[in-house]
């Protein structure tokens, strides 16, 4: 995840955010100052129910960001399982927040998919033949 594709400034509009929603292909951006405070989320829904509420796609970013939405604080002492968080709230990302407020991570559902851990494990694979001896499977 590359934080930068998520972030919109406040003074953006509806329609800024929809573009960087619709480039990160996550469903989620970040609303930050330019000092990295986080301000908000906005979600391709909030801007969905702003326009089925005859909002204008010309508005202010900050009118229908969520101003309190369900964030990390880092550092953290325990562990915490961010995929079982974001399934049980059906959230696509949760932002992660420093002590000064400002936003320094994110985690999102699609990573878990995204990042593989290695196995070492050795593995032969012995191939040939003409696969007359299980025939009906080969």
């Amino acid at each position: 995840m590359k934080l930068a594709d998520y972030i919109v400034s406040p003074d953006k509009t509806v329609l800024d955010a929809m573009n960087i929603i619709n480039q990160n292909g996550r469903e989620i951006a970040f609303v930050c100052d330019e000092e990295n405070v986080f301000l908000g989320t906005v979600t391709d829904g909030d801007v969905r129910r702003h326009l089925i509420a005859n909002g204008e796609i010309g508005a202010n970013v900050m009118c229908v960001a969520n101003k309190k939405p369900y964030v990390i604080r880092y550092p953290r002492k325990e562990y915490v399982d961010y995929i079982d968080i974001m399934r049980k709230k059906s959230f696509s990302a949760i932002p992660i927040i420093d002590s000064e407020g400002k936003l320094v991570d994110a985690v999102s559902v699609y990573d878990e998919y995204e990042v593989i851990p290695p196995i070492d494990v050795p593995v032969v694979i012995m191939a040939g033949g003409k696969g007359t001896r299980l025939k009906p499977y080969t």
